[in-house]
């Protein structure tokens, strides 16, 4: 009769077996969205272009200003005077050149294109007017800007290119015209209410620039020598 008792409890058994597995969930995968479809690059326009190079441009004169920066100064210790027994080492003056030592070798390329900027402007234009006497052309101050610009390729021989452009520069404005000539020194101060007290004499009937300008300097003339 035993076999009775052990088929009756096989069922059981396996229904406490299938209790006890885990049940087995549906796994779900995560949907990937699908990625927008890529446009192709257009060109740049030229105001774009002009753009990106005057940011590229701004960008290399900031690091350049940053390794400019004025450093601490390193004091050094200066020789003795030469006694009456030690001979004298000292160069000979024919052979010093204070001149050549007062040129600088540092140029910033920002600071000469502000200068060729201003140049172009009212206010530069009105400054030249005063000084020289006449509109000046700013070719000068945007060469030595390219000039700056290009003598960052040359990393042993910059501060030598550069003491030579400004030596070249003092050789050709040391001697110029200057604010004297077009206006005249005052020698003496002048009293209250005389500075733009004097009208302007308007043109005569038939009479050009020239003939008034030629008129005016001989009255000029005449006031300062005394004949008016």
């Amino acid at each position: 009769m035993g076999w009775l008792w052990s088929s009756a409890a096989a069922p059981a058994d396996a229904k406490a077996a299938d209790a006890a597995a885990p049940t087995s969930q549906p796994q779900t995968t995560p949907t990937q969205k699908p990625s927008p479809p890529t446009t192709p690059s257009q060109p740049l326009t030229p105001a774009q272009l002009a753009e990106k190079d005057l940011q590229a441009a701004l960008a290399e004169f900031d690091a350049e200003n940053k390794a400019s920066a004025p450093k601490k100064p390193i004091f050094k210790r200066t020789p003795r005077a030469p006694t009456e027994g030690t001979p004298s080492t000292a160069t000979p003056e024919s052979e010093l050149n204070v001149e050549d030592a007062l040129y600088p070798t540092t140029m910033s390329c920002r600071d000469a294109f502000d200068a060729a900027f201003y140049c172009q402007s009212l206010g530069g234009q009105f400054n030249a007017v005063y000084r020289y006497g006449g509109m000046q052309s700013c070719s000068d101050h945007w060469k030595s800007f390219w000039f700056c610009m290009r003598s960052k390729s040359y990393a042993g021989q910059r501060e030598d290119m550069i003491k030579e452009h400004y030596r070249k520069k003092a050789l050709k404005y040391k001697v110029g015209p200057s604010s004297e000539d077009v206006w005249e020194s005052r020698e003496k101060k002048m009293e209250w209410g005389e500075a733009f007290s004097e009208g302007v004499e308007e043109l005569l009937p038939g009479e050009s620039d020239e003939e008034w300008n030629v008129r005016e300097r001989k009255r000029r003339e005449g006031r300062n020598s005394g004949t008016v």
